[in-house]
């Protein structure tokens, strides 16, 4: 059962990892001890989907952390296309950037990606 939750909806712009970063910091659910991880994992996740999703103007990225005894779920969910699971180490030199979901998966205990309808959502789970 969960015990805490955050739900946000945030405009797909630049802004927006920044927003999810300082809602993070306000959660007093999260630990400091665990605080900095989620934050990363969070910023990378929204970043990745306002920069790799194609989303247009107006469109909507929906943030939540929620947190059970054991783990803090974070999941973010857009409106963009879905997309595999990447390697687990990224290709050195294959292209600027691509770090983000190398970082999510060195950071969390296990995250994955689910194609929904309409919708791509990434999910991670920390340690509490």
């Amino acid at each position: 059962m969960l015990s805490s939750s955050l739900d946000l909806q945030l405009p797909a712009s630049t802004a927006a990892a920044a927003s999810a970063r300082r809602a993070v910091e306000r959660c007093v659910f999260v630990s400091p001890a665990r605080r900095d991880d989620v934050k990363l994992v969070v910023t990378e996740m929204v970043s990745n989907a306002v920069r790799h999703s194609l989303l247009m103007d107006r469109a909507v990225i929906t943030v939540r952390l929620a947190r059970s005894a054991q783990h803090i779920l974070v999941e973010v969910v857009d409106p963009g296309p879905c997309f595999d699971m990447p390697p687990a180490s990224p290709t050195p030199g294959e292209s600027e950037g691509g770090m983000g979901l190398f970082i999510v998966s060195q950071t969390a205990h296990r995250w994955g990606v689910e194609a929904r309808p309409e919708a791509c959502r990434v999910w991670a789970e920390l340690r509490a």
